[in-house]
């Protein structure tokens, strides 16, 4: 079973779709509709899917002229395709990932300056394990903080371009 956030992806992208394409048929019944979600929910589960994104996938689309119907992989396709700062919720997807890389500065050069607390401690592979749970908690106690930067870091750089 898929997870609540892709199922919720699906069923947004779904009515977005529907409302612009007559084509997107709807089931005859609630169930052919909830088992339709739920298959695109579980091309969703897993993979680096945003709501916004999803949602702008759409859109994107449907732009093209005499576009197809839409189906999970554009959606994915565009998705795949965005910059790290697109959302918020991209950036956290962004942070948990690099949450896994206890020697990585991925995160500083997102930010756009050092973080000292997400230094390692030991340069030790064997280490990698009990880093990689002090990043991740690191992490998860200024979630919000590291959005925000990461977030204000990209407007800075498009005003300076």
């Amino acid at each position: 079973m898929p997870t609540s956030a892709a199922v919720d992806i699906a069923t947004k992208v779904l009515i977005k779709a529907r409302m612009i394409d007559y084509r997107m048929r709807l089931g005859s019944t609630d169930e052919e509709n909830a088992a339709q979600i739920v298959a695109w929910a579980e091309v969703f589960d897993g993979e680096p899917v945003w709501p916004r994104e999803a949602l702008d996938a759409v859109a994107a689309h449907y732009k093209k002229s005499n576009a197809f119907q839409i189906m999970p992989g554009d959606v994915l396709d565009y998705c795949k395709r965005q910059p790290v700062t697109s959302s918020p919720e991209h950036v956290s997807w962004f942070l948990d990932r690099w949450a896994q890389h206890p020697w990585s500065t991925a995160i500083e050069e997102l930010v756009g300056k050092p973080i000292p607390g997400l230094e390692p401690d030991s340069n030790d592979v064997r280490d990698k394990p009990r880093l990689i749970e002090q990043r991740r908690a690191f992490i998860d106690k200024h979630r919000g903080y590291f959005i925000e930067q990461i977030m204000a870091n990209a407007d800075r750089k498009a005003i300076e371009q």
